[in-house]
């Protein structure tokens, strides 16, 4: 499975740190405007306090469509993601038609959203 698509991998600056961005070539087509107005709900799912190079994945169903949700702390002390912090850090992921990933290297977090075209389970 290929996970970036060095074509697409955009480098975004934030005041002194950087974050390293991806849009999904190979996932189904989602609706990243559903996927926005939903990221409260994902986040819930995945926000927490998490052992050093640990995460969580989840899913969440939007009526048609679902998406699956992670988050894993890539520092290498316990980490934690709140609701506030994971929200503004999905808005990249979901903007993405097939979903997206994104590296923070100076809090520590990798996230991940993919949709998926069956429902949870």
């Amino acid at each position: 499975m290929k996970l970036f698509n060095p074509s697409i991998l955009a480098i975004l600056s934030f005041t002194n740190s950087m974050v390293y961005a991806a849009c999904r070539a190979t996932s189904p087509l989602g609706n990243p405007d559903l996927a926005k107005a939903n990221i409260d709900l994902m986040c819930s799912k995945i926000a927490g306090q998490y052992d050093p190079n640990t995460g969580v994945g989840n899913c969440v169903d939007l009526g048609t469509i679902s998406y699956r949700v992670k988050a894993f702390n890539v520092k290498g002390i316990q980490n934690t993601l709140d609701q506030k912090t994971c929200v503004q850090y999905l808005k990249d992921d979901v903007g993405c038609p097939k979903g997206g990933q994104s590296i923070w290297p100076t809090t520590g977090w990798r996230t991940f959203v993919e949709p998926m075209l069956e429902k949870c389970t």
